[in-house]
């Protein structure tokens, strides 16, 4: 074959694409092409072009410059309508600052020069002295997870404001020898001061609920649950009833059986949109039995008016509640005798009478010529001989009937739900003989 083929040189052109690797040079691309005819020997690139290859060339040119201008113009708008800033500096000790957007310059209010001369270029003496450090070490310890930045500091700013910003930054190598961050800067100031003054307000209502022995609470309507504050624990010695509330309240409760229903009524006039209710009962307390308690609710509805949460208290009010229940019921009694009073006594009669049509007595007692008794012996003696009189007449009768003083030496006995007559003349025949009995006692 090499007798019949005679030998030949083929210029070729070879193009080589290689790069560095901690192991060393290694080949990437090769491209082989022959040469231009335009071409003179030695040369890499042609140097004479044909009008037809000028035209071309100077097509390919045009339309490049425009796809670049108009990329240019593009990254432009993207830039100014970026709600904050753009800039790149050096990773180095100041945070050398090599480019900045108009973006930039307009958030804080300084001019390009003055970046120079006021700050000699460094961002790191544009940030506030306090965040410096924090946000320093903030950076180290995101990069040692990879090459992106997401921290917050304060800016100094041409007014002398000192603006929050949120800086998202990504480090990468470029020309230079120690690599870069681009950039990304959006004020962040109202948010924070939003969250500076949560946080106080939450302080606040911590401080205040620390200091009170009021409990507060929260039902979530939807989920039914019910969310208290530490100083339950504290006040009734255990864990309260949370979860599936209006369910669980007459089984598993801890609030008196005699009052759960009206906490159920209270949970549904909140669950139908009343904006405040409240209710008296009673809580189990672990050492002393049930203590009387005031709840209150305010409800939160959500955008459409559908209510979603309730927040409200819990007051003590077993002293004042026993110290009223005392005073109601001093006035509902005889001062002498502690029977029911002439009008306590009518009051309890007519609220009684309509009981379910039960049959009832009513019993009038009348000690003939007790003035004798005190014009002879003394009004003393003749208070004496009223109350064991008094005592006389209510220990034949059930705590369920009604035994009152409605006069002088008058009394009176309302007896609920009588079997039949004869229990009522047996009653009436025990107080006359007691009372004879006493009265002989005492010689009468």
């Amino acid at each position: 074959q090499a007798d019949i083929i005679p030998p030949f040189i083929l210029d070729v052109r070879v193009f080589l694409l290689c790069r560095e690797t901690a192991e060393g040079m290694r080949l990437s691309r090769i491209h082989m092409s022959l040469p231009s005819s335009g071409q003179e020997e030695g040369e890499f690139f042609p140097c004479r072009l044909t009008a037809e290859s000028n035209r071309l060339l100077e097509k390919m040119v045009r339309e490049k410059s425009a796809e670049i201008e108009a990329r240019n113009r593009d990254l432009q708008m993207l830039t100014r309508n970026i709600p904050g800033g753009i800039f790149r500096c050096l990773y180095d000790e100041k945070l050398t600052i090599l480019q900045v957007s108009d973006g930039f310059l307009s958030l804080f209010g300084y001019t390009r020069e003055e970046l120079h001369t006021l700050f000699g270029d460094s961002f790191l003496q544009m940030i506030e002295e306090q965040d410096r450090e924090p946000a320093l070490l903030e950076t180290r310890r995101q990069l040692a997870r990879g090459n992106a930045k997401t921290i917050e500091y304060r800016v100094i700013c041409k007014d002398g404001r000192r603006m929050w910003v949120l800086d998202k930054g990504q480090l990468l190598s470029g020309e230079e020898a120690t690599p870069s961050f681009y950039c990304v800067l959006v004020d962040v100031t109202q948010g924070k001061e939003a969250q500076e003054n949560l946080r106080l307000s939450l302080e606040r209502h911590q401080i205040i609920m620390d200091q009170t022995n009021d409990i507060i609470l929260e039902w979530d309507i939807r989920r039914d649950v019910l969310e208290f504050s530490p100083n339950w624990e504290k006040k009734f010695g255990y864990r309260p009833l949370s979860r599936a509330v209006s369910e669980r309240i007459t089984t598993d409760s801890h609030i008196h059986p005699e009052d759960q229903q009206a906490f159920v009524d209270l949970l549904e006039r909140l669950r139908k949109g009343n904006h405040y209710a409240q209710a008296e009962i009673r809580l189990q307390q672990q050492r002393d039995g049930y203590i009387w308690c005031r709840i209150r609710f305010t409800v939160q509805k959500d955008a459409t008016g559908v209510p979603v949460k309730a927040v409200g208290v819990i007051i003590d009010i077993d002293r004042e509640k026993r110290s009223t229940e005392k005073l109601l019921e001093q006035a509902r009694r005889d001062t002498l005798t502690k029977l029911y009073n002439k009008g306590t006594s009518e009051k309890l009669i007519r609220e009684l009478l309509p009981a379910n049509g039960e049959v009832s007595a009513l019993l009038i007692i009348d000690m003939d010529d007790f003035k004798l008794v005190n014009d002879s012996k003394g009004h003393m003696f003749g208070d004496a001989f009223l109350v064991e009189t008094a005592n006389e007449i209510r220990k034949r009768f059930r705590q369920m009937d009604v035994v009152g003083r409605i006069g002088g030496d008058e009394f009176l006995v309302f007896i609920r739900a009588i079997p039949s007559l004869d229990l009522v003349r047996e009653k009436a025949e025990q107080i006359i003989a007691a009372v004879r009995e006493l009265g002989g006692r005492s010689d009468m």
